[in-house]
């Protein structure tokens, strides 16, 4: 089983990151930069994927396990308005994602093509959630689910409010010598911003603190909890290679992000701590309610320890 103080370490590596950060921002910067990186490019059109993919797997995971238990009471209309702005939300932000300035620079396309591709990509996971929430013979896992998928919007929620904040200017733009746009630490704020905005200088690059990409991919942490929404007896394996693959893609994607200059090195560790610092609650949540449902309905508890 995952160590609820495992997932406090890389929280602490996140938080190091910011510190760092503070004093090495434009240093970090300076090294790793790349500009016209394949890699990094890739990845800031997708790299979120996994973190939207979960969200429409709780969606959908949710809506089946709802409609299955509570037929057609008011629960099941809150949880299945509930899975319908996950899944329309994951769909809409990584279509996005793909043709934004971040990636590919056609914004144009956001809500044509955009939004086609956000669906079809997906489509796949809410199907799989629906099909594993409609199986599902435990009703208390439909709070989990639930509480799941709230702890993710949250977090992108919260991200999203504090990126309005300092409108901190990202690397590649204070880079540009067509600009008088100069760098800034994540504490000041930017109440002049607006002065800088052109044809090619858009709103999307006074948003570099905190990172939304890996604010949104933390939420892959959450898959240490799939074999128990599929009610699967191999947790502890599993468990185990989830945590494991999520710290190595969040740590890349990181990297990734600083290395196309859309970040610096204090961004994605916040972006990493307040996230994980919401997902942590939810975690202490969800296994001191597990445990008390086992005691009352004996199901086999496979939380995070």
């Amino acid at each position: 089983m995952i160590n609820k103080k495992y997932f406090s370490i890389v929280i602490g590596i996140f938080l190091v990151a910011v510190i760092v950060g503070s004093f090495f921002d434009y240093q970090v910067s300076t090294a790793l930069f790349h500009r016209n990186n394949g890699f990094g490019i890739f990845l800031a059109a997708i790299g979120e994927f996994p973190g939207y993919a979960m969200l429409a797997f709780l969606g959908g995971y949710t809506a089946a396990a709802s409609i299955k238990f509570y037929k057609k009471s008011w629960v099941s209309l809150l949880m299945l308005g509930g899975a319908l702005v996950a899944f329309g939300c994951s769909s809409f932000f990584q279509g996005k994602a793909i043709f934004s300035v971040n990636a590919y620079n056609k914004p144009e396309y956001t809500l044509t093509f955009g939004l086609l591709i956000g669906v079809a990509m997906m489509a796949g996971p809410l199907i799989l959630g629906y099909y594993f929430g409609h199986k599902i013979n435990n009703k208390a896992l439909i709070k989990v689910s639930f509480v799941l998928l709230l702890s993710i919007a949250l977090a992108i929620g919260v991200i999203t409010v504090v990126k309005l904040i300092p409108h901190r200017p990202r690397f590649r733009t204070v880079i540009l010598d067509t600009n008088d746009v100069t760098y800034s630490p994540w504490w000041i704020i930017n109440k002049d911003y607006k002065t800088f905005l052109s044809d090619t200088i858009t709103k999307e690059e006074f948003k570099s603190f905190p990172s939304g990409h890996i604010g949104i991919t933390t939420a892959m942490f959450f898959s240490v909890y799939f074999p128990l929404l599929v009610e699967s007896n191999k947790s502890k394996l599993f468990k185990n290679i989830f945590f494991a693959i999520s710290c190595v893609y969040i740590f890349l994607l990181a990297y990734t992000r600083i290395l196309v200059g859309a970040h610096f090195l204090s961004d994605v560790g916040a972006g990493g701590v307040i996230s994980l610092a919401i997902h942590l609650v939810t975690i202490f949540l969800i296994d001191m309610n597990l445990k008390k449902a086992q005691e009352k309905q004996g199901i086999e508890f496979t939380g995070i320890e």
